[in-house]
């Protein structure tokens, strides 16, 4: 089985929406380790200035989680990150070491209402590419304002970002619209990243694997791996040129 990279989930218990419980975070690895998942960058809701992230609760549960996975020998590593919501404090606060990065590197991973005008996702993205970050757009399926013609390949032209969609949107598990707009995106090499999203094991469970075989049938082998593993290589080795990859 191929050994995937997520980096998008929501394991960390007692942060936010995700697990309540450090045995329901545990479901959740186990999970994760039986569907190949070798790293996950946990990815904790933070909105920053707008609601206190309780950093202690934070390193408590990843040092936790990490234990389990060593105690359980199951080669799985979970990384520090958030899912930071654009907003006037962002900047300020990233830089003030208050809002965690992706695996302590210059990546972020940011999301916006899904109302958000193009416009000001836009502005938002010059100023952290400004301010020397390298964007995740998180969910970007969930962005109407994106699904015009040309919206993607504006943004990814003219800032130092990366388009992450989620597993739901390729499983089939969204609208009809959300997934011909995704289908574009993959038919064009537009999307870095496929990750899981994941909040529990019920309702928003792992299903990377699964993404992964309908990836391999829509896009073939390499795209596929570099979806759900040789893309998210770079938040190991930060500073790596991204332009190697891309986009035909």
């Amino acid at each position: 089985m191929l050994k995937y990279i997520d980096i998008h989930n929501h394991i960390l218990f007692g942060l936010d929406d995700g697990p309540k419980s450090i045995m329901e975070s545990m479901k959740m690895i186990d999970m994760a380790a039986k569907e190949g998942i070798k790293i996950i960058v946990a990815t904790p809701h933070v909105c920053p200035g707008k609601k206190i992230f309780d950093h202690i609760q934070y390193s408590l549960a990843l040092d936790q989680l990490n234990s389990y996975c060593a105690a359980k020998a199951y080669g799985l590593q979970i990384v520090g990150g958030a899912e930071i919501k654009w907003n006037e404090n962002t900047i300020r606060l990233l830089r003030q070491g208050l809002v965690p990065t992706m695996n302590n590197t210059r990546f972020v991973l940011v999301e916006w209402s899904a109302s958000s005008r193009y416009e000001d996702i836009c502005n938002s993205l010059r100023e952290l590419t400004n301010a020397g970050y390298k964007v995740i757009c998180s969910h970007v399926e969930r962005y109407r304002s994106l699904y015009k013609r040309r919206a993607i390949d504006s943004i990814v032209e003219a800032y130092d970002v990366r388009i992450q969609v989620d597993v739901d949107a390729i499983l089939g598990n969204a609208p009809l619209r959300t997934r011909l707009f995704v289908r574009r995106l993959l038919k064009r090499h537009l999307v870095d990243y496929v990750a899981t999203d994941a909040h529990n094991i019920r309702s928003r469970p792992v299903q990377m694997h699964e993404a992964y075989d309908v990836l391999l049938n829509q896009c073939g082998r390499n795209y596929a791996r570099s979806l759900t593993r040789d893309n998210a290589k770079e938040l190991f080795r930060d500073g790596a040129a991204h332009e190697n990859k891309r986009r035909s």
